[in-house]
């Protein structure tokens, strides 16, 4: 077993490669810099991505089932992609 020095650069490899630590920090492969104290909330951000991931897949679901899109069956889901397009047009004028 390799011991690290917090000191050195140290990139990690396979699924991580791209990743980093250095002097109490860690890097993306992006080249963003994560310090200890943001670390706290990966678990929430990674819970709120899961769970936004499974209400798209069951909207895929319903969407494949029925002709209408989720949109036109219920006036309080709003289609992100749609709402996106409206503004830009409304700028454009």
């Amino acid at each position: 077993m390799r011991l690290i020095d917090p000191t050195e650069r140290n990139e990690l490899t396979g699924p991580w490669a791209g990743f980093g630590f250095q002097q109490g920090h860690m890097w993306t492969p992006e080249g963003y810099t994560l310090y200890p104290e943001q670390m706290r909330w990966w678990s929430l951000t990674c819970n709120i991505a899961r769970e936004w991931q499974t209400m798209m897949a069951e909207a895929r679901r319903q969407v494949v089932q029925g002709d209408d899109r989720p949109s036109d069956r219920d006036h309080a889901v709003s289609i992100i992609a749609d709402r996106l397009r409206a503004s830009h047009a409304r700028v454009r004028r």
